[in-house]
């Protein structure tokens, strides 16, 4: 899977430059991981500290997103097997080809101003926050 950190913004019909114009999304940060045969996983995209939090205007609104892309499987696959007692090494190779299916999620996010100087301490603290997809 990849997710990514990115902003929307998107300018009200009577200031549009062109009729119909589409928002403007910009992204800030990727993660991709592999996660075949994996129960669980996290990760952690850092917010940049000169990024402009969540508004919204008569002109313009500006909102915040995760974007997570997924790609999987159209048929499940087999995780190798290891006997229990064995002496040699195993390396497992995935398959040539495989059909696969994509799709993605917008998640909304908020994001909130922040002083710098305060930013600096919460890197001490640590912290558990779960999303279960």
């Amino acid at each position: 899977y990849s997710v990514s950190l990115q902003s929307e913004e998107e300018i009200q019909q009577p200031y549009q430059r062109r009729p119909g114009q589409a928002a403007s999304v910009t992204g800030h940060g990727r993660h991709v991981e592999p996660c075949l045969h994996t129960a669980s996983s996290h990760f952690s995209l850092p917010v940049p500290l000169n990024i402009t939090p969540a508004f919204s205007t008569d002109i313009v609104t500006l909102r915040w997103r995760l974007h997570f892309e997924f790609v999987t499987a159209r048929e499940p696959m087999e995780p190798p097997t290891v006997t229990q007692n064995q002496s040699e090494v195993t390396v497992w190779t995935g398959a040539e080809n495989v059909d696969v299916d994509t799709f993605s999620w917008d998640l909304p996010i908020k994001v909130l101003p922040t002083n710098p100087a305060l930013a600096s301490y919460m890197s001490q603290f640590t912290g558990t926050n779960c999303i279960t997809i």
